[in-house]
């Protein structure tokens, strides 16, 4: 898996990176499978997915959350804060299921 996980940091790095859409799927498969990324690779991908943030929709933010919450991720205190200031401008267009997601995962995280 280790290889594996070193090619999809190699995509998130490349440029021209991977499409926002593509890079919500990969958040949504990578949440659920049963072997999640070692903890320097979750760092890793944290600081990069940064950027990214403010161009996420709402189920994209949401199924980002679950990830890291999945993995037992605990990002930053300026990753949450980002990741609120993309999300909170979305929540009139998000689903009723985008934000109990939201929540419950990031009721995981603390």
């Amino acid at each position: 898996m280790a290889e594996y996980y070193a090619h999809i940091m190699a995509a998130l790095k490349r440029d021209p990176t991977l499409s926002y859409n593509d890079f919500q799927r990969l958040m949504w498969a990578l949440s659920r499978i049963d072997a999640p990324p070692p903890l320097p690779w979750q760092r890793e991908f944290v600081a990069v997915s940064v950027p990214k943030l403010r161009h996420l929709r709402a189920r994209a933010l949401s199924e980002l959350v679950w990830a890291l919450a999945c993995w037992g991720c605990r990002p930053s205190p300026e990753w949450l804060a980002a990741f609120f200031n993309a999300s909170g401008p979305r929540l009139g267009d998000a689903r009723p299921e985008h934000i109990s997601c939201t929540l419950s995962a990031l009721s995981k995280l603390e």
